[in-house]
C-alpha cells in the first residue's frame, strides 16, 4: 500500500445577505468570470471547473468542486537571456521564439471543496511538489470574489483563512495579557453555537458591519478571560482576526495573531483507493460531520 500526503486548509467565506443557494451562485459565477487574480509581479491564478462534486446528487445546495490554477506570466517585451553564448539574445534569436499569448507556463493546479450550507472551502495545499500557502490561497479568494462584476450583485465578499484551534486556546491562557486586539466582520450565525448567535444579534440590532476593538489591562492587571470573550475571540478568528500581545509563566514576551497560525491539516490516503480529489471531499465530510 503506498500511502500519500494530503495537505488541506479551510476558509471561511461570509456575505450578507445570503443563503445556500447565493454562495452556489456566486461560486459558479466566479468560475465562469474568468477574472484572473495578480498575486505578484509575475504570478497569477483563477478559478475554474467550477460545478458540483457529485452530479448525482439532485441538491442545488450538495457541495461543490474546482481548482485554483497558478501560473506565471511572461514579459514577451523585456530583454532574452542566450545561455548558449552567455550573452543577451540577438534579433535573430528572438525570431525563432513563437509564444501563444493564451498559453501561460509554470501552471500549479490546486482542487477546492466548499459547502454552501456553511460556507466553508477547504483547498488542497499541496499537490505534485508545489504548494498552495494559506496566504496565497486566501488572497486569490478575495481577489476573484471581491470582482466589480461579483459585488455589484453579491455584495462584499469577507475571506477568512480558519486558525489552529489549539494555538488560539493556548494563547487565551497566557498568564498575563495585556493587550486584546479584534477586528470582526459580520459573520452569518449558520453554524455558530447559541452564544455566538446572541453575539451577532448584537450587532445586527446596533447595525454594526465591523467592529474594532482594542482592551488594553489595568496597569499591573491581566485581561480576565472570560467566556464572552473566549467566545469574541472565537468569532474573530473565524470572521476576522484576534491579536494578543502579553507575557508568558517565564515573563517572556508573547505575541500572538490568529493570521499567522492558520488551519492546515495533515492527513495520508491509499493512492491505489483514493485520489487527491476524492480523498479531500472525504476529510470535508469527516470536518462537517457529514456521514
Amino acid at each position: 500500500m503506498r500511502k500519500r500526503k494530503l495537505d488541506f486548509g479551510i476558509i471561511n467565506i461570509t456575505m450578507h445577505p445570503h443563503t445556500p443557494e447565493s454562495y452556489v451562485e456566486l461560486l459558479t459565477s466566479a468560475g465562469k468570470s474568468k477574472y484572473i487574480a495578480k498575486l505578484g509581479r509575475r504570478q497569477l491564478a483563477v478559478i475554474t471547473a467550477v460545478g458540483k462534486y457529485d452530479n448525482t446528487q439532485k441538491a442545488k445546495t450538495a457541495i461543490i468542486r474546482g481548482e485554483i490554477d497558478k501560473f506565471t506570466d511572461i514579459d514577451t517585451d523585456g530583454d532574452w537571456f542566450n545561455i548558449n553564448d552567455m550573452k543577451l539574445a540577438e534579433d535573430t534569436d528572438l525570431e525563432r521564439i513563437n509564444l501563444l499569448e493564451h498559453l501561460k507556463p509554470n501552471t500549479e493546479r490546486f482542487y477546492f471543496l466548499f459547502d454552501p450550507n456553511k460556507h466553508l472551502l477547504f483547498y488542497e495545499a499541496y499537490s505534485k511538489g508545489h504548494r498552495l500557502t494559506p496566504s496565497i490561497a486566501k488572497k486569490t479568494l478575495e481577489l476573484i470574489l471581491n470582482h466589480k462584476s461579483l459585488t455589484q450583485k453579491f455584495g462584499k465578499i469577507e475571506v477568512t483563512h480558519l486558525p489552529k484551534t489549539d494555538a488560539l486556546d493556548s494563547a487565551l491562557l497566557t498568564k498575563t495579557i495585556r493587550q486584546m486586539t479584534f477586528k470582526i466582520s459580520r459573520p452569518n450565525a449558520d453554524h455558530f453555537e447559541d452564544a455566538e448567535v446572541a453575539f451577532l444579534n448584537k450587532m445586527n440590532k446596533r447595525n454594526v458591519a465591523q467592529i474594532d476593538e482594542t482592551l488594553t489591562a489595568a496597569k499591573g492587571c491581566s485581561i480576565v478571560v472570560d467566556e464572552q470573550l473566549k467566545t469574541q475571540a472565537k468569532i474573530a478568528a473565524k470572521n476576522g482576526v484576534m491579536k494578543l500581545e502579553g507575557r508568558d509563566n517565564a515573563q517572556k514576551p508573547v505575541h500572538f495573531s490568529t493570521l499567522e497560525h492558520p488551519r492546515i491539516e495533515t492527513e495520508y490516503y491509499d493512492s491505489k483507493i483514493e485520489t487527491p480529489l476524492s480523498f479531500l471531499y472525504q476529510m470535508t465530510l469527516k470536518f462537517l460531520g457529514k456521514p
